[in-house]
């Protein structure tokens, strides 16, 4: 059974997990069957593309105090990645949903509760990588 405040982070519609936000327009759920799904989806995008990005931003990345944002990191699968290949970096994920794994996360990640559909919660110009 899910904790008091996991019953309000989420909602349950025939029998699926979904966020729990108003005004938020995102229809696909957030439980295991969609996890697995989106972690199948990274690996599989990652292969064909035989990276995680195509810009020409590999030196940025490299060097102490770089910054990258996913936006809608989900599961931060993408993020995790980018985290591990790069330590020097920091990696912000950003999602309306907070179900990102808790055992495996990389010391330069960190993920923040957000909708993207209203204002970002930084500065401008913070991020190297979006």
């Amino acid at each position: 059974m899910e904790s008091q405040s996991a019953q309000t982070e989420f909602r349950y519609i025939d029998g699926r997990r979904y966020h729990n936000t108003e005004n938020a327009v995102y229809y696909l759920p957030n439980d295991e069957n969609e996890t697995d799904r989106l972690h199948f989806q990274h690996f599989l995008i990652r292969y064909i593309w035989q990276n995680n990005f195509s810009a020409p931003v590999e030196h940025i990345l490299s060097k102490p105090g770089a910054k990258v944002l996913d936006i809608g990191c989900g599961l931060g699968s993408w993020s995790f990645d980018i985290a591990t290949t790069y330590p020097l970096a920091k990696v912000i994920g950003l999602d309306i949903s907070p179900h990102q794994p808790t055992q495996i996360i990389p010391k330069n990640f960190e993920f923040i509760k957000a909708n993207t559909q209203e204002r970002l919660p930084f500065d401008d110009n913070t991020f190297d990588f979006v």
